[in-house]
């Protein structure tokens, strides 16, 4: 009886286990199918596929056209009122304010050049002084013609001179010692002098002579002979170089002096060395000072060794 009892359990427990299994493979199917796209799809994909464009159907001569999109309206800027409008550009250049431009012309601040002067003196290792009477006496053509005394002295030597700067009644004046005097004045002016350069002086006077026209000068001389003759390729090239404030130069005793307009400053004055120490040796060919005019002092000469009498002359007659 007990094993009728354990059988029929069996029986219904293998049963109960294969309806389980069919009702899970059910599901799984079910799930399956859910999972796998809709029917309509496959048919529009095809169907897309057909009419899609090869990329070899296009000419490969003719590039396809690119349809720009239009802009939104309210993308578009509006034009703006009156007030609004930027005004236009101008072609003409932009003018440097004035204060930035400093006009040659127009009076410095007081004791500008006097500051520089020293500062440009320190920085070449020359002297500066105030003012010198006795270099009123040297000069007496050009700006010293108006017999202002010389102030704001700077003195010092450079390519083998000694080298003079000051200011002669307003004007900018450099000289260079040339180490032999003459008689003979030679004048050089710049022809293009511009009418309100600032400078007195700007006219020869009566006893110069004109000689000739050389590198943008035009050279004058109490001696037209001895000018012609003292020009040689050093003074083209010393004239040259000098810059444009330079308006005059002239040659006068012992001094080759050049005077400048007053927005000559320490740039300048750098570059007026070497030319106005060019011109002091080509004024050494000049002829020297006569000396008949000098009397020689004897008296105030250091004493020297005695001269011996001369021998007493000897009888040449019969004895």
């Amino acid at each position: 009886m007990m094993a009728s009892l354990i059988l029929i359990l069996a029986l219904i427990v293998g049963v109960a286990g294969v309806g389980l299994l069919y009702v899970d493979t059910k599901r799984r199917k079910a799930g399956a199918e859910e999972a796998l796209p809709a029917p309509s799809s496959a048919p529009v994909a095809e169907s897309e596929a057909e009419f899609a464009v090869k990329p070899e159907a296009v000419p490969e001569s003719e590039p396809a056209l690119e349809v720009e999109p239009e802009p939104h309206p309210e993308l578009i800027e509006q034009p703006k009122s009156q007030d609004e409008v930027p005004p236009e550009p101008s072609t003409e250049p932009e003018s440097e304010p004035e204060r930035s431009r400093p006009h040659p012309h127009l009076p410095s601040l007081p004791g500008a050049v006097r500051r520089e002067k020293k500062k440009w003196a320190e920085h070449k290792g020359f002297e500066f002084f105030k003012e010198d009477s006795y270099l009123a006496e040297e000069w007496t053509r050009g700006a010293a013609a108006s017999g202002a005394t010389p102030r704001d002295i700077v003195v010092g030597h450079a390519f083998g001179h000694e080298i003079v700067l000051t200011d002669l009644g307003g004007v900018g004046v450099m000289a260079a010692r040339t180490g032999a005097a003459s008689d003979t004045v030679v004048d050089f002016r710049r022809v293009e002098i511009a009418e309100d350069s600032g400078n007195s002086g700007n006219e020869p006077s009566a006893d110069l002579l004109p000689v000739r026209e050389l590198a943008g000068f035009e050279v004058f001389s109490t001696e037209v002979a001895v000018a012609q003759r003292m020009i040689d390729q050093r003074v083209p090239v010393a004239l040259e170089m000098l810059p444009a404030e330079v308006t005059a130069v002239w040659m006068e005793s012992e001094w080759v002096l050049a005077q400048t307009t007053k927005a000559a400053r320490s740039p300048q004055w750098e570059q007026m060395l070497a030319p106005l120490a060019l011109l002091g040796d080509v004024a050494r060919v000049l002829p020297p000072r006569s000396t008949a005019g000098h009397i020689l002092h004897v008296d105030d000469m250091d004493p020297t060794r005695l001269i011996s009498p001369p021998p007493a002359p000897e009888p040449t007659g019969p004895r």
